[in-house]
């Protein structure tokens, strides 16, 4: 609201966000065949870092609209790697079912966590947190996606 989007703006970008999440997954596959495993979870977990950045930073609402469509899709698109490493590491799918349910949690707690970091430390300390974030989910996931 801040930013001068409507409701009705924001409705119709999520709507389209939710179409075109649809995306990650096939970006993913394209992408896996072609770079294989570790390079596929970098890029997207890169890609995740960047697009929230500019979600967390802009002062644009084109470009705030923008992220959010795109959140989607890459989200997905990392996911769908994530969980295929958890599936390889535990054939019985324990791990699988603990990876769905925190991403799950994340999903519902991201948004209260990153409020707490404005509240907390202002504009600034949401754009550090999100690259603090991106950092250790590449330092965790990375060596991970090589053993496999």
């Amino acid at each position: 609201m801040l930013l001068g989007i409507s409701e009705y703006q924001l409705a119709v970008t999520l709507t389209c966000a939710s179409i075109v999440g649809l995306a990650g997954p096939l970006a993913a596959n394209q992408l896996g065949m072609r770079l294989g495993r570790v390079k596929t979870v970098v890029v997207g977990l890169i890609l995740i870092g960047l697009v929230i950045q500019v979600i967390a930073t802009t002062a644009s609402p084109i470009a705030y609209r923008a992220g959010f469509l795109f959140w989607t899709a890459t989200t997905v698109f990392a996911w769908t790697y994530l969980m295929e490493m958890a599936a390889a590491l535990d054939a019985q799918g324990r791990v699988v079912a603990i990876c769905g349910g925190l991403l799950i949690a994340a999903e519902a707690c991201g948004p209260m966590l990153g409020g707490a970091l404005l509240e907390w430390g202002g504009r600034t300390a949401l754009p550090e947190g999100v690259l603090l974030f991106t950092i250790i989910t590449l330092l965790t996931a990375y060596p991970v996606a090589r053993r496999l």
